[in-house]
C-alpha cells in the first residue's frame, strides 16, 4: 500500500513534511461562478419583469396598426410569456444561490434557449439590413449565464454545500474507561440517594 506522507508510525520520507494526523483537508470550492451566474440571472429576471409590465400596459391600451386591426391578444400573450420567463430566471437564480442542482439545471436550460433566440434575433436583424445592439448584448449575457452555470466549479460548489465540513484531524480517544453505569459525581456506588 502506498502512503503519500509515509507509513503511520514511521518518519516521513526525505523531502516531505511530517504530518502526524495525515494530509490537510482540500480547500472548499469557491462559489464565484455560481454566484455570478445567479446575480446575472436575477438581473435578467428583473429586466424581463419590466418588459412584461410594459407589454401588459401597452396591451391594455388596445394597440392598433395601419391595417386597423387590434393586436391586444398578441401583446397579452407576449407579456405572459415574459412573466413566465421572469419566474423561471428568478427561481433558478435563487435555487442556484441556495446550492440546489435544480437551479443550475433551470439556468442552463433557460439561458440556452435565450442564447438560441438571441442568435435568431441577430440573424433576423442582419437579414433586414440592420443590427440591434440589444440583441447582441442579450446574447452575450445569456451566453455568460450559460457558461457560468455549466462549468464544473459550479457543480463542485453545489456538491460541497451538501457535505458536512471535513474535520481535519481524527477525534481524540476518550480518556480512560467510562464507569458503567454512570455514578453521580462524588458519590460512592450503592450510596443511598435522599
Amino acid at each position: 500500500m502506498s502512503y503519500p506522507y509515509g507509513q503511520p508510525g514511521y518518519p516521513a520520507p526525505y523531502g516531505q513534511p511530517y504530518q502526524p494526523y495525515g494530509a490537510p483537508p482540500p480547500p472548499q470550492p469557491s462559489g464565484g461562478t455560481a454566484i455570478t451566474a445567479g446575480v446575472l440571472a436575477i438581473g435578467v429576471g428583473l429586466l424581463t419583469l419590466v418588459g412584461s409590465i410594459g407589454l401588459f400596459a401597452y396591451a391594455a391600451e388596445g394597440p392598433t396598426f395601419k391595417s386597423g386591426r387590434h393586436y391586444t391578444g398578441i401583446f397579452t400573450g407576449l407579456a405572459t410569456v415574459l412573466l413566465v420567463l421572469t419566474v423561471v430566471y428568478i427561481l433558478g437564480a435563487i435555487l442556484l444561490l441556495c446550492r440546489k442542482t435544480a437551479g443550475r439545471v433551470l439556468l442552463i436550460l433557460i439561458s440556452s434557449l435565450g442564447a438560441i433566440f438571441g442568435v435568431v434575433g441577430i440573424a433576423i436583424a442582419a437579414g433586414n439590413g440592420g443590427f440591434v445592439p440589444s440583441s447582441g448584448i442579450g446574447f452575450v449575457i445569456q451566453l455568460t449565464i450559460l457558461i457560468l452555470a455549466s462549468v464544473s466549479s459550479t457543480g463542485r460548489w453545489i456538491a460541497a454545500g451538501r457535505q458536512p465540513a471535513p474535520y481535519p484531524y481524527p477525534a481524540p480517544p476518550p480518556y480512560g474507561q467510562p464507569p458503567y453505569p454512570p455514578q453521580p459525581y462524588g458519590q460512592p456506588p450503592n450510596y443511598p440517594q435522599y
